[in-house]
């Protein structure tokens, strides 16, 4: 995993983390409530309660959005990125295969290591 990806979970961890911790927290102060316009008792009104449901919308969307990255990434082509094989080692194949004859093989290897 790139070391970028390594760094990107762990803030969002964290975030994770700071959202959960202020929920409890905010819970296990009662009810706070705030009176509505039309009598009603909304718990959120208290500034805990809004900084978890903050911290929640962030993780949401960084979710979602990071979600999106990944599934972008995933589904681009990639180029591969091969090492090019020892021709002796080719030849080796080609010969255990039984393309080639032990003459042809002997003197493609005297011609490769001459090079």
């Amino acid at each position: 995993m790139a070391r970028g990806m390594q760094i990107l979970l762990a803030l969002l961890g964290i975030l994770a983390l700071a959202a959960v911790g202020i929920t409890i927290v905010a819970a296990a102060q009662g009810p706070a409530y705030g009176m509505g316009p039309y009598g009603y008792y909304y718990p959120w009104h208290s500034g805990l309660w809004l900084g978890a449901m903050v911290l929640w919308m962030v993780l949401f969307w960084a979710l979602v959005i990071g979600g999106i990255v990944w599934l972008l990434a995933a589904l681009r082509p990639r180029e591969a990125s091969r090492v090019p094989e020892d021709p002796l080692a080719i030849l080796r194949q080609r010969y255990a295969r039984g393309e080639i004859t032990r003459e042809q093989y002997e003197e493609m290897r005297r011609d490769l290591q001459e090079r």
